[in-house]
């Protein structure tokens, strides 16, 4: 029992401390016009059954609900709206049922994750195409413990790190994506940093050469036709 309470420990103090970086990170935008949004990482697991063994494998920090009836799901993810949505034991079944809500799982800000009691490539492929963020092996409880840690401190960082303007406009930076008064818009890599960079830059005047080395993925184009391969960042924090 030695190594799961170390291990649960270690997740606490990282969660904690990438909230108080987080917190630290605040003077990046204008308050006046943005702020951070830190949440806790709500999780809902589906176990065939109630088989629900995971409640003593999902870091504590996360509120957690678990359903075992898979009618139920479409409930919960619209009046609960969980962060992170796990579905152990996903198979052929599981996988048509969410085909049928696939427009469910794309107009909404959660993080599906499957897991099945042995890889299959068909099933991988599937997971994907009805909008699933990854496929994890239940090779042992150790292991799937150690996964679901990570991608629950993922999302919770992504939503720590999320720019939310006005209450109107929401940037998920890790799927590229955009929220507008409830509307979510998926965007080009390039398309989308470009937006983030007007976004957090609001109300400043900006020069076309500077939207221009946006564009550029960061390198600005010089007169004498060499590049300025320095970040955007490191550029305006010198302006």
């Amino acid at each position: 029992m030695i190594v799961p309470i170390a291990i649960t420990a270690l997740v606490h103090y990282k969660f904690l401390l990438g909230k108080f970086s987080s917190i630290l990170g605040l003077n990046v935008f204008d308050r006046r016009k943005s702020n951070l949004n830190p949440k806790y990482c709500k999780t809902l697991i589906y176990q065939k059954e109630g088989k629900s063994h995971l409640d003593k494998l999902v870091d504590l920090v996360h509120p957690v609900k678990f359903v075992d009836q898979i009618g139920f799901l479409v409930t919960e993810i619209t009046t609960w709206k969980p962060n992170v949505v796990v579905v152990l034991d996903f198979d052929q079944e599981i996988f048509h049922f969410f085909k049928e809500k696939h427009s469910m799982i794309k107009n909404v800000n959660t993080l599906f994750v499957a897991v099945c009691s042995k890889f299959d490539r068909i099933l991988d492929i599937e997971a994907y195409d009805v909008g699933f963020y990854s496929l994890i092996e239940e090779n042992n409880d150790y292991l799937l413990f150690l996964k679901l840690s990570g991608l629950l401190r993922r999302k919770a960082s992504d939503m720590g790190n999320k720019l939310v303007l006005e209450d109107v406009l929401s940037i998920d930076p890790d799927m590229h994506r955009i929220n507008i008064q409830g509307v979510n818009l998926h965007l080009s890599k390039n398309n989308f940093e470009l937006f983030q960079y007007l976004a957090e830059n609001y109300g400043r005047r900006l020069s076309p050469d500077e939207i221009a080395m946006v564009i550029n993925g960061g390198k600005k184009k010089k007169s004498d036709g060499e590049c300025d391969c320095r970040s955007y960042e490191s550029l305006t924090e010198d302006a």
